[in-house]
């Protein structure tokens, strides 16, 4: 259970384009931390799935790629 909420929670992050929020942001990806309405004691399960869909979004380098803003869409108006 605690896995797949790990997994979600990613794939949630990933689509509000705030990547690793929910375990601390960017520069938490070498050491992820379990946010606190997770309980300590299915904490280590959390993470192994975050880690898991994380890899599974970005690559197995995900800990380490860079992040940047990037447009969607673009709109030209007519002049």
């Amino acid at each position: 259970m605690e896995y797949e909420r790990g997994r979600t929670d990613c794939y949630l992050d990933r689509c509000e384009n705030t990547p690793f929020a929910s375990v601390g942001g960017l520069d938490k990806r070498d050491s992820p931390l379990a946010p606190k309405y997770i309980d300590p004691q299915h904490a280590r399960g959390y993470i192994a799935g975050y880690e898991s869909m994380s890899e599974d979004l970005y690559g197995s380098d995900w800990k380490t790629c860079s992040f940047s803003w990037k447009l969607a869409v673009t709109i030209n108006a007519k002049e």
